[in-house]
């Protein structure tokens, strides 16, 4: 497994989640509204992470439970630095960007970052099914 490649593919994961986020707020949230929107929004942003760990599983490399750990930290570690970050850029006060990954608050990044860091997980089990085999 290369480090490289994991990032490569966290830039995939970011990508994708950008894009969904920029239709999401032009797009969808005047036709359902700030909460529904967040949790159609999550759905989606889980289903965007399955997707590209289980199209990056075997490009990966990863043989053992610990690298497909490492690599979901790795993921989840760039995550926060890039959403704490564009935040902050976008003038979001510490109070707004916390409440974020507060269940408790509504937030669902919390949630979201544990299921990014058990995504490559899910996946190699996925494959390991036979339900998503590429090879």
């Amino acid at each position: 497994m290369h480090w490289k490649k994991v990032v490569l593919s966290w830039l995939m994961i970011i990508s994708l989640e950008s894009l969904s986020g920029i239709v999401r707020e032009t797009l969808l949230i005047a036709v359902f509204g700030p909460n529904a929107t967040r949790r159609l929004g999550f759905a989606v942003g889980c289903l965007v992470i399955l997707l590209v760990a289980l199209w990056t599983s075997n490009w990966l490399q990863m043989c053992s439970q610990a690298e497909r750990i490492y690599v979901g930290i790795v993921w989840a570690v760039l995550t926060i630095l890039f959403d704490v970050s564009l935040a902050r850029i976008l003038g979001f006060p510490w109070e707004r960007i916390s409440a974020d990954f507060n269940p408790f608050q509504g937030g669902l990044m919390g949630i979201g970052i544990l299921y990014l860091i058990s995504a490559p997980s899910l996946a190699h089990t996925l494959r390991k099914s036979n339900k998503f085999r590429s090879d």
